[in-house]
């Protein structure tokens, strides 16, 4: 018997009481769920800007470093400032 109000009582503390009860951020409303996503797709997104960025061929050594560090300091702007800015432009076949 004692054993179930510890359960019980951990339960309401922890916010498992209620059926609604949801993890939620107090100012947007988001679940967690909703963010893990984004933090996955911030990772993905970093992992391919650091592929691209190591295996350009014309920018520097310190470019590249400039580039990481941008990119790992922040975690979406970085990425994204790197395809939009960094980047070489693709070669076609007209060009090679």
């Amino acid at each position: 018997m004692g054993g179930d109000r510890l359960r019980y009582r951990a339960r309401a503390l922890t916010g498992l009481a209620g059926a609604e009860s949801r993890w939620r951020m107090p100012i947007l409303g988001w679940d967690m769920t909703r963010l893990a996503w984004i933090a996955v797709a911030a990772v993905v997104l970093l992992v391919l800007a650091l592929a691209s960025i190591w295996h350009a061929s014309g920018h520097s050594r310190r470019a590249k470093i400039v580039w990481t560090v941008v990119a790992v300091i922040l975690p979406i702007i970085g990425p994204v400032a790197w395809l939009a800015a960094g980047r070489e432009p693709r070669r076609t076949r007209a060009n090679r």
